[in-house]
């Protein structure tokens, strides 16, 4: 019979939404991995799926690196997309205001 484990992702949110009228939108949060399999306490994801998994859970939708070169003036941008310690991420995207 399979075993069943449980991930968890934690989201802090530090910042969410316009800090004033006209102004980019900052999401900021800090997300945290666990699981309940025995052989780990905690689920330290490679940075493609904590990347899927901060466009699922930070409602954004798609977003881009700050330094890509691609990067439209209109997307959502991760200026801040870094792993604090293991397990544990801090992301900030801006979406720019597009009135």
């Amino acid at each position: 019979m399979p075993q069943t484990h449980v991930t968890t992702v934690e989201c802090e949110w530090h910042q969410a939404g316009q800090p004033r009228p006209y102004a980019d939108s900052i999401y900021e949060a800090t997300l945290r991995f666990s699981t309940t399999a025995p052989w780990a306490s905690k689920w330290d994801p490679p940075e493609v799926t904590v990347e899927a998994i901060a466009q699922a859970v930070m409602n954004r939708g798609k977003f881009v690196r700050k330094d890509d070169p691609e990067r439209q003036w209109h997307q959502t941008y991760a200026e801040r997309f870094d792993k604090v310690s293991d397990s544990t991420w801090r992301i900030k995207l801006i979406q720019p205001y597009c009135d």
